[in-house]
Parts: C-alpha cells; sequence; structure tokens
C-alpha cells in the first residue's frame, strides 16, 4: 500500500544536529532536516559446531555507504573450507561494493559467478555440502536477499513473521536462484540463518522472541542447539535517529531473474521514518589542587633520582684514578662492557630469531595459499573456464618464485615441487602435447652447409625444401640432389599453384620464378614497375597474392596463358604495417608480429578471435598454416619449438584453442616452416637441416 514520510524535524537549537549531518544548522532558516542515507544494524551469532562443519560470516561496506552481509556454513575438509571461503569473499568484494550499477544487477552477476563457483567446488568432492545467504543493503533502504542451499531469511513487521527467501528444488542442487528485495520499515527486523528456522520454531514463536531484540539472537541460537542444529545466524534491523528514505513512496520490485530463469520473489516495504535524535555525553572536570599535588611529587622524585645518578658516576670515575681502587674499577669496567655485549648479541639473536620465524610463517601461509591456488584452478577447468584457470595458475607460479628468491631459503624444496605441479597443471589445462618428432629427410646428406628457408606441399605427398639458393625436392624419405633455381639470385619465399601445377618462387633481385614441369621459367607482368615483393605470397584460384607490409597492402595478380596481369589492391581497411604471414581460403587471414591474427573478406577486415588461447601463447608465431577451407589453423613458433592449433573460425569469426605440439630433442634446431596435408592426418616441420613430422591422427 501507499506509504509517506513523515516530515523530519525542524532544526532548532533545543534539538541538536544528527552526529552525520555537520551542516545542519547553515540550513536553520529553510528549518528542514536534512536526509541521511538509512543504516542497518548487523548481529551475528554462531551455534556449537558439530562433526566437520564451518560456520562464516562476513559484513562490509559499499563504496556509496551500501551495506553487505553473508553467512555460509560449510562441511567438507578444513584446508579446501577455507581455500572456498577465500575465493568466496573474494569474489563478493571485486562485484559488489562499487556502485557503477544499480545494486540489483550487482547482486545478480556475483550470484552467476557464485554458481559456478559453487558447481566446480561440490563436484570436486571435497567439499560435501553448503548453506549460503547473502544480503545487500542499499542507499535508498531497499534490502536485497538471495540464499542457497537450505539457508533461508524471515521479515518480522507489526508482529507476524513470514519467510521472504524462496529455496530450490533438491533436484537443482545447492546454487542461487531467486532474488527478494524490497524496503524496510523503522520497525522491521529481519534474521538471516543458514538452517530452516521453521524446523525447530514456529512463525508465532520468532515473533515473540524478536520483541526482545538484544535476546532475540541468544534466545534462537538456544533453541537450535537443543535439536542439535548447526548454523550462523544474524538481526538487521534499522539504526540511526534521523534516518529517512529519500524517496517518499514504497519500491516494489517484480524482475525477472537471469540466474536459471527464475522469477524473483518480492515483498512490498514502505519508507523509513524519523527517530528522535541522540543525547550529548556529559563532560567531566578533574580537581586542579590534586593534579598540582601529584606534579610536585612527581618532579621531586625525578630530582632525587638525578641527584642519585651523578654522585655514583662521579664516584666511579675518582675510582679509576686511585691507585688501590682502581683495580675493582677497571673489573668494573670490563664486567659492564662485557654485559653490554651480551645484551647486543643477544638482542639481535632475539629479533633474528623472530625475523625468521615470522618469515617461516609467512612462506608458510604462501605456500598453503599456492596449493590452494592450484585446487581453484582444477575448479576453473571444471567449470569450462579455461582463461580464468591459465590466470590462476600464473599467480601461482609469481608467488611459488617468489618463495625461491626469498633470503631465508625456507620451503625451497616445496616452491620447487609447486612450481612442477603449477607446470603439469598448466600443460594439462591447455591440452600441451610434448614429443619427439619422426625425421623424415636429412637435407644435410645432400648438402652439408645447408641452411633451409622454407618448405611447399605438392600434391601426392611431394615436398620441396628449398635454402638460400637450392631446391630439394623431398619424396617419401628421400631427398634428391639439390637444384640451382636462378644463378646467384637468392630466394625470398615460394608456394605452389595448385590451379596451373607449378612451383613459384619470388627473388631478392624481384624475379619471379616458376618451375614448369621442373624447368625454371622467369615470368612477366603487366606493371610497369616490375614486380614487388614482401614476406610471403600465396595463390588462391587463377590469383598471386604478394603480401606488402610496407605498402599496408597485399597484391593480387591474375595469372594468363604465359605471364601476370598488372596487380590490383586487395586491402581496402585492413592495418597490415607489421603483417609477416598470410594464409587463403575463401577469406584472407593476416599473421602479425605479436600473434595478432585479421581477417579481411574482400579486403575488408572482419571480427575474429581466438577464445581460450593461453596468454602469450602466439606472441612468437612466424608462419600460419591452414590446408583446407573447414581445416584447422597451424601456428609455427620457433623459439618455442612448437606449433600450437586452433579450430576453423565460425559464422561469428570466432576459433577456439585446442593444444600444442611441442618438439622436444636434440636434434631439433631453429624451426623455418610447416606443412599440414588436406586431411590433416600430417604435419610437417622444417628446421636449417631436418624435416620432421607429427602424426595428427594418433590420440584422436
Amino acid at each position: 500500500m501507499p506509504f509517506s514520510s513523515p516530515r523530519p524535524p525542524p532544526c532548532s537549537l533545543a534539538l541538536p544536529c544528527p552526529p552525520r549531518i555537520s551542516s545542519c544548522c547553515t540550513y536553520r532558516a529553510n528549518r528542514v532536516a536534512l536526509p541521511r542515507v538509512p543504516e542497518l544494524s548487523i548481529t551475528t551469532v554462531k551455534t556449537k559446531l558439530q562433526g566437520d562443519a564451518q560456520l562464516i560470516s562476513h559484513i562490509f561496506d559499499g563504496e556509496n555507504g551500501e551495506q553487505i552481509a553473508t553467512l555460509l556454513r560449510i562441511d567438507g575438509q578444513e584446508r579446501q573450507i577455507d581455500h572456498f571461503k577465500e575465493e568466496w569473499l573474494r569474489t563478493l568484494e571485486r562485484t559488489l561494493p562499487h556502485a557503477e550499477e544499480e545494486a540489483y544487477e550487482r547482486l545478480e552477476g556475483a550470484l552467476k559467478e557464485l554458481n559456478g563457483l559453487l558447481k566446480g567446488t561440490l563436484i570436486s568432492g571435497n567439499v560435501r555440502e553448503i548453506n549460503a545467504v547473502i544480503a545487500l543493503f542499499d542507499t535508498e533502504g531497499v534490502l536485497h536477499v538471495a540464499q542457497a542451499g537450505r539457508a533461508e531469511a524471515y521479515l518480522t513487521r507489526k508482529g507476524s513473521t513470514v519467510q521472504i527467501t524462496e529455496g530450490s528444488a533438491p533436484r537443482e542442487g545447492t546454487q542461487f536462484l531467486h532474488i527478494s528485495s524490497g524496503e524496510l520499515r523503522e520497525t522491521d527486523i529481519v534474521i538471516l540463518s543458514t538452517e530452516r528456522l521453521l524446523r525447530s520454531m514456529s512463525p508465532v514463536q520468532i515473533s515473540q522472541i524478536v520483541r526482545r531484540k538484544s535476546e532475540a539472537l541468544d534466545t534462537i541460537r538456544d533453541l537450535l542447539e537443543r535439536e542439535k542444529e548447526t548454523a550462523v545466524l544474524a538481526l538487521l534491523s534499522m539504526k540511526g535517529s534521523e534516518a529517512t528514505i529519500p524517496t517518499s513512496t514504497p519500491r516494489t520490485y517484480s524482475r525477472r531473474s537471469s540466474l536459471l530463469g527464475k522469477a524473483t520473489k518480492k515483498f512490498s516495504l514502505p519508507a523509513l521514518s524519523s527517530l528522535p535524535s541522540l543525547p550529548s555525553l556529559p563532560s567531566f572536570k578533574g580537581k586542579k589542587g590534586h593534579l598540582g599535588q601529584g606534579l610536585k611529587r612527581l618532579r621531586s622524585l625525578a630530582g632525587g633520582t638525578k641527584t642519585t645518578f651523578r654522585k655514583s658516576v662521579k664516584e666511579f670515575l675518582s675510582d679509576l684514578q686511585h691507585p688501590t681502587r682502581k683495580r675493582k674499577a677497571h673489573l668494573l669496567l670490563i664486567a659492564g662492557a662485557i654485559i653490554v655485549f651480551i645484551g647486543i648479541w643477544s638482542a639481535f639473536q632475539f629479533s633474528t630469531v623472530s625475523k625468521k620465524s615470522q618469515t617461516r610463517v609467512e612462506l608458510e601461509k604462501l605456500v598453503e595459499k599456492i596449493n590452494g591456488d592450484l585446487h581453484m584452478a582444477e575448479n576453473r577447468q571444471l567449470m569450462g573456464d579455461i582463461e580464468s584457470a591459465n590466470a590462476i595458475l600464473t599467480r601461482a607460479e609469481e608467488e611459488a618464485k617468489g618463495v625461491m628468491q626469498n633470503e631465508s631459503g625456507l620451503f625451497r624444496t616445496d616452491a620447487l615441487d609447486l612450481l612442477d605441479r603449477i607446470r603439469a597443471k598448466r600443460e594439462s589445462i591447455n591440452n600441451i602435447v610434448r614429443l619427439t618428432p619422426t625425421v623424415v629427410a636429412n637435407l644435410s646428406a645432400q648438402n652439408a652447409d645447408v641452411s633451409a628457408r622454407g618448405l611447399i606441399g605438392i600434391e601426392r605427398g611431394r615436398l620441396i625444401a628449398y635454402d638460400r639458393q637450392n631446391l630439394y625436392s623431398i619424396i617419401v624419405n628421400a631427398v634428391d640432389e639439390p637444384q640451382r633455381l636462378d644463378g646467384e639470385n637468392l630466394i625470398l619465399d615460394g608456394t605452389y599453384f595448385d590451379r596451373f601445377k607449378t612451383e613459384v618462387f619470388m627473388t631478392k633481385e624481384n624475379r619471379l620464378i616458376e618451375l614448369i614441369e621442373g624447368q625454371p621459367t622467369a615470368m612477366k607482368t603487366d606493371d610497369p614497375g616490375g614486380w614487388l615483393n614482401g614476406p610471403d605470397m600465396e595463390t588462391y584460384l587463377r590469383f598471386l597474392y604478394i603480401l606488402s607490409p610496407q605498402n599496408n597492402q597485399i597484391l593480387k595478380y591474375e595469372r594468363l596463358s604465359n605471364r601476370y596481369s598488372a596487380p590490383s589492391e586487395y586491402n581496402v581497411n585492413g592495418k597490415l604495417e607489421d603483417a609477416i604471414d598470410m594464409v587463403i581460403d575463401s577469406d584472407l587471414y593476416v599473421l602479425h608480429q605479436g600473434g595478432k591474427v585479421s581477417k579481411l573478406l574482400r579486403g575488408e577486415e572482419r571480427p575474429f578471435v581466438i577464445r581460450n588461447l593461453p596468454a602469450g601463447a602466439l606472441d612468437k608465431a612466424s608462419k600460419v598454416a591452414k590446408p583446407t577451407d573447414k581445416a584447422n589453423f597451424y601456428f609455427l613458433d620457433p623459439e618455442g619449438k612448437r606449433v600450437i592449433v586452433t579450430r576453423s573460425d565460425d559464422d561469428l569469426g570466432e576459433s577456439l584453442y585446442l593444444k600444442q605440439y611441442v618438439l622436444e630433442g636434440e636434434q631439433v634446431g631453429t624451426l623455418q616452416d610447416l606443412y599440414v596435408d588436406p586431411e590433416e592426418a600430417q604435419l610437417f616441420i622444417l628446421d636449417e637441416k631436418r624435416l620432421y613430422s607429427i602424426n595428427l591422427q594418433e590420440g584422436q
């Protein structure tokens, strides 16, 4: 029903200003008390623990004065409970206190994250049961409450008690499904509990208990302990003598939660009313006579001590010069020096031991935290959040390295073990396959000084490797004698023209050479300026594409009967200044320095992203291959001696990270190029002297 806020009392000399509004008397001419943000009084208690349950309560404030409370009952292993608690509170403090969005939207977003955490934790099996309730009281006097498991919330108003939360069905598991929202009245009392109170008492009993608000929680706790129930409880009530709601009409929420498509429960609560001012604290004055006598006595004592000290020093100095008493004085001097030395040494040792003990405790906690991060990364992996799991592992690795670098040398063995576990977990999460590749051909058998630069795949399993001047034809595992391509000219790049069954090479002198039936043939272009070169060239249908980063362009030449046309400019709006390689199917993909990949369709840049890609995976990539339109992407990383595989993109321009192949073995040199057959059965990788192969269908 509609409700109007009562008019606040006028500000006068007889009524002191509210403590939180220091400028009230400035507006005495208007004689209107300024409204203040409503505040809650939140009190919590816990029952005696039963079994391996743990009870947790945490209260914190938002940036704009909002109040947030969360209660938890967790049953499981103590170490895993600690890690879960830390992640729970970290999620709440990251999402709820900031005031960029409305309180309801922030709470709904936080509950989605917490549902994922609940799911991953319960799937792991280390925690058996979780009951939780979260309450958020915003600056407009609206209370938002959500519960998971057996937790509940109750509202007592005008002597009647109702349950304001709605639990989930057992088949839905422990998760947040509903949010209850409404405004609080001045006399309202809300009870939060991690257990169902109505199993131990009736609504009428709760109403009677909360009449004595100061004893309500203790009474409910005693009743629960008699029933051998374990719970953490909280009592919420309004506080602040001048608290008023800024709005004059009540607000009722009737939103639909997007957590699991469940309707949000609602309850209508009117605005707050004003409360009388708090009395001023009395002041106290001391008696001047007593204070004067105390000061005189203190000065007298200090003067006597000073006189005694001067007399002792004077006697000691005279003993040092006396012929019979100087030996005793010297012994006293030596003894004093020894005592001072022992005192300084003891203090130093005590400080060192204390500092080392403190360091040990800190490092021990850090090691435990790293173990918790490993478990947390496993949970995120189970939830499918690979990006978050990798971020947690990166943080854990930095912390483990910090333990290794500590000057005390403590826990270094544990840190080494943790680093090994972190690396193993990262490789498991990122599907990294370490292998020793099969050697297909050894080019150095034909030329000991060979330094291969590129690889071209030909139909029917035939490959051509090339260095600066020579071509090496490879069939199965046999290498033919090297063939000189163009005298002393140096080869820059090569590719295969499937439409015309020829191999195409670009030389440093801007000459285009085609192998037509095995014979090198110089090809002309209709461009008067001649050929332009670049870091890569590819063929598609009857066209030759040359990447030209210096011109921010991709030049497109049409292959005619015995020559090429003048080039047309393919790029429209892409930024290609740092491009290093490209691949063409129905779209054109450009690899940039630093690992960025651009997608061009008819020369215009289109959205493209690779999901779940580990951080830095493509930073050092130098080549990209894609054998067919529907095939995967293969990126070559020479520095990491690996090939990164991602799925072909979809209609939305999204690819998905799949795995990595890491080449191991002392014989593997600097990787130069790669080729994948159209069936994606074999991956060929070339270093300066050898050609390797990896069977892509093993383990699939």
